[in-house]
């Protein structure tokens, strides 16, 4: 007795798009470190300067994390009730952060003390940083109130009252030091000079403003909020550059931009993070990264189920990377080098990034030592498994049972319309539908098919027609389409009348059809208009020769592969 045959699934190849250097990038990191902190970490901040120490704002505490150890260096504890907003100096040498206290603590980054307090808040300060020259500090609380203060002398220089909801978010101009932006829960975001005591521009992003970035030439400013990005032009007045919309219709957004690697073709990439909570932070460098000339920004977005960082490319907007957390994600930041990515989550998991290393000589001596001791190894588990035979062994073959689906074990039972049912659930047909089609074509080959579309009801009627009106515009699958569709009519003519549903759904089938039948002709007709204009091309060739106009003839052929057999339906209807 011959053995079964498993039935020849026909998967189709997947394209394989090209990897950008950008995709490369957010790849090249290594597996994360994860260090366990007792809350959700919500504001991440790199210092400036080397070794670029990571402030971790978490509960009520600020930890400073050394990225060559992975260690804590140093850890600010005194605050009363919930840090918010841990920001570092551009020097590196005073840190500012915020809480649930009314005050805005100045830190020294070489000590734990605290060298200065900013009163004159009145509830919950959220924001708070360094304006670009470092000499003063603004802040925003929950009292809709902006404060700047001298650090110099701890006066409260100046106070703006504009805003009308909790202020959750901030950025300093990089080009002009008396230029700040904030954003708030009004729906607005405004630009204050320091030099005046009132705003200089309003816009109205459309929903709460969690974060607001600007960009480093001081003149494009963005905003998040909702489940968009809106892109502004400061030097026009406020005018809507970009409207940039996420997949995720529930989520909140948040930038956050990486430093980059070369300076020799200036454009600045930025990150968009899309949050289950609310975002208070923003990171910022200034750099640029060298891929080419034109500006653009990548985005990342975090889902509150899936839980993952996706980032994209702004100039296309097509995913260049993914990332996966086990958690919501509430922070991230990328070091001034870009060699570390910190993500911050809402349980309480900090996530630590390195970026791949070249290899060195030390390196290489590593894998070699490694290597020599597999080889060594390699003795103890030559057994079992792992055995080579060696010569003059007798092999003696062992049959193993063969695992097959269960639509094929069905097939090998001769149980054709069973095993139609199980290569025609839903979970196969919507994910793996070349599966369903391998079996028709079994089915088909066995002379069986007629016999297991007999006896159907009217809703699997309907479920078998709609999946062939998805498919019938698809060349690999057209002519088991057409195969089953004459099946179908030959079988249940009489059906068709009496059934409304039936009949709906053989009159879409009908549409689809007559819709590809509509597109192929076009595509007849232009390539008939290219014809003429290829031969009117050719008529040059005499007096150049060196011209060589490439043929076209068999552009649409393929395109159009499937009109003929699609034609075939209509007149047998």
């Amino acid at each position: 007795m011959g053995e079964f045959k498993r039935t020849v699934v026909r998967e189709l190849p997947e394209r394989k798009g090209e990897i950008s250097p950008e995709s490369q990038f957010w790849n090249s990191y290594e597996f994360p470190v994860t260090i366990k902190e007792f809350d959700s970490i919500s504001h991440l901040d790199f210092s400036p300067i080397e070794p670029h120490q990571v402030a971790v704002t978490t509960s009520n505490k600020i930890r400073l994390f050394n990225p060559i150890n992975n260690q804590v260096d140093r850890t600010f504890s005194r605050f009363k009730d919930r840090a918010y907003c841990g920001s570092f100096r551009h020097d590196g040498r005073l840190m500012v952060a915020g809480g649930e206290e009314p005050v805005v603590k100045l830190l020294d980054v070489s000590g734990r003390a605290i060298l200065r307090f900013f009163s004159g808040h009145k509830r919950p300060v959220h924001l708070s940083k360094f304006t670009v020259d470092g000499l003063k500090v603004f802040s925003g609380d929950d009292d809709s109130c902006v404060r700047c203060f001298d650090i110099s002398s701890g006066d409260n220089v100046n106070i703006f009252e504009e805003h009308k909801d909790y202020i959750r978010c901030g950025d300093a101009n990089k080009a002009s030091r008396d230029i700040i932006l904030t954003g708030s829960y009004d729906h607005t975001a405004r630009l204050f000079d320091l030099r005046t005591s009132t705003s200089i521009m309003s816009v109205n992003h459309g929903k709460p403003v969690e974060s607001a970035l600007f960009m480093p030439s001081g003149n494009i400013f963005l905003t998040a909020g909702g489940n968009y990005v809106k892109v502004w032009d400061a030097l026009a007045g406020g005018k809507l550059l970009r409207d940039v919309w996420q997949q995720s219709q529930d989520d909140n957004v948040s930038l956050v931009p990486r430093k980059p690697w070369t300076v020799a073709d200036w454009f600045f990439r930025y990150v968009e993070l899309n949050n289950a909570r609310s975002l208070h932070c923003i990171i910022r460098n200034e750099l640029a990264v060298a891929f080419n000339s034109s500006n653009s920004f990548s985005s990342a977005e975090v889902l509150p189920k899936e839980m993952h960082v996706k980032v994209y490319d702004a100039a296309t907007y097509g995913l260049l990377a993914s990332m996966d957390y086990p958690a919501p994600v509430l922070s991230v930041a990328v070091s001034p080098v870009s060699d570390l990515l910190v993500v911050g989550m809402s349980t309480g998991l900090l996530s630590i990034k390195h970026k791949k290393k070249d290899g060195s000589p030390q390196t290489e001596a590593e894998k070699q030592k490694k290597q020599r001791e597999k080889r060594l190894a390699l003795r103890y588990f030559n057994k079992g498994n792992m055995y080579i035979p060696q010569e003059g062994d007798t092999l003696v073959p062992l049959k193993q049972r063969e695992d097959l689906a269960r639509y094929d074990r069905l097939l090998k039972r001769f149980k054709h319309s069973k095993a139609l049912d199980d290569a025609f659930k839903i979970s196969v047909r919507r994910k793996t539908p070349y599966v369903t089609f391998s079996v028709i074509q079994e089915l088909s080959r066995r002379n069986t098919l007629k016999a297991s579309l007999s006896g159907r009801d009217e809703k699997w009627l309907c479920a078998m027609l709609a999946f062939l009106k998805k498919h019938i515009s698809n060349p690999n699958y057209v002519s088991v389409v057409i195969e089953v569709t004459d099946i179908i009519l030959e079988i249940y003519e009489s059906v068709v009348s009496s059934s409304e549903p039936v009949k709906k759904s053989l009159t879409n089938l009908r549409a689809v059809i007559d819709k590809e039948l509509n597109y192929h002709q076009s595509l007849e007709e232009i390539q008939g208009m290219l014809d003429v204009l290829l031969i009117a091309s050719n008529a040059d060739l005499d007096s150049n020769p060196d011209l060589k106009i490439p043929e076209m003839t068999d552009i649409f052929k393929n395109q159009t592969a499937g009109t003929s057999n699609s034609m075939e339906v209509t007149e047998k209807r």
